[in-house]
């Protein structure tokens, strides 16, 4: 199922994405506070076509044709978020 929301968690040591679908939670630990993982999810979507990537302190955000993945370098870990969330807006915790 595709996911209904995304929500960004402040955790302590960082922050928290976790998506929302009918019957199951998704969870990625993301070693960067909030307000940067929010503002890397939006540098994201406003890269060129040329260089579809932005970066804050090893943890990639990539803009595809189905939303913006984000990459943990450390542990190969990825999130990816529709563009539907991502317009509607992405919730805080």
């Amino acid at each position: 199922m595709p996911l209904q929301s995304v929500t960004i968690q402040t955790t302590p040591l960082g922050s928290r994405l976790i998506g929302e679908d009918i019957h199951t939670l998704y969870h990625l630990d993301i070693p960067i506070p909030h307000d940067d993982l929010h503002a890397l999810i939006i540098a994201a979507t406003k890269t060129s076509d040329e260089h579809p990537r932005a970066e804050i302190a090893g943890v990639l955000a990539d803009r595809t044709a189905d939303g913006v993945r984000i990459h943990v370098v450390a542990s190969t870990s990825h999130f990816d978020i529709p563009w539907p969330i991502i317009a509607r807006g992405i919730h805080s915790k």
